[in-house]
């Protein structure tokens, strides 16, 4: 198959889901960052400056959780401090996995047990005890996210800045991610500040999580 030329004048969207630094207690359901959590945003918000090309236009999203909020505001300082950047804010709570590791630590299983069983098992082994959603219904969220982007992106000229958003969010929604993607979830642990990009232009979705490549076309429904 021929490959694609390139259009110069092609913008290009780009999804940044980054999980949040360390907290002070994990598996607490609103622990703030620790010193080396914070350490650890900082060097994703250099390394992530630092990438960039051009003018491009950023925003930031995070989840409703204190870890989420605080790794955002680190990122955001980064940004203002760095002219020719365009930043702004996203309407939060755009990616939150409600409904996956709390109900089980709630029922007192312990979170890291909670993580390991949960990405194991799309059908989840607990769900007799709580309802629980897997993997699948956490990437059905996120591409519900991205198609309700895209409608309202499309009004924009293409010949516009790339535009970035960076969501700071959770190891359930970048594992959920990574499963649909084809990365084993048996022994899989999501890092602090670890991310997965998705890069979006005309039909293509690009993903990119640490060696992987995947390319696959954009869903239409919904």
């Amino acid at each position: 198959m021929r490959e694609r030329e390139p259009n110069p004048q092609e913008r290009k969207i780009f999804f940044h889901f980054v999980r949040h630094g360390e907290p002070e207690e994990y598996g607490e359901t609103d622990s703030p960052l620790s010193p080396i959590g914070r350490r650890q945003i900082e060097g994703y918000a250099r390394n992530f400056l630092n990438s960039l090309e051009g003018k491009p236009e950023v925003r930031i999203a995070y989840s409703r959780r204190r870890r989420t909020r605080e790794s955002a505001d680190i990122i955001e300082a980064a940004f203002k401090s760095s002219p020719g950047v365009y930043f702004g804010m996203w309407p939060q709570n755009s990616i939150e996995p409600h409904d996956t590791l709390e109900p089980l630590i709630e029922a007192g299983i312990d979170s890291r047990e909670a993580f390991s069983e949960w990405r194991k098992n799309a059908e989840f082994v607990y769900k007799e005890v709580v309802d629980i959603r897997g993997p699948k219904d956490i990437w059905d969220d996120i591409h519900r996210v991205v198609r309700r982007f895209l409608n309202i992106s499309s009004v924009i000229p293409k010949n516009k800045p790339d535009w970035h958003l960076i969501l700071v969010t959770h190891e359930t929604t970048i594992a959920s991610l990574a499963a649909e993607i084809g990365v084993d979830l048996d022994n899989l642990q999501i890092g602090y500040a670890e991310s997965l990009k998705i890069e979006i232009s005309d039909e293509r979705m690009k993903y990119s999580f640490r060696d992987l490549l995947v390319e696959k076309p954009i869903e239409k429904r919904g």
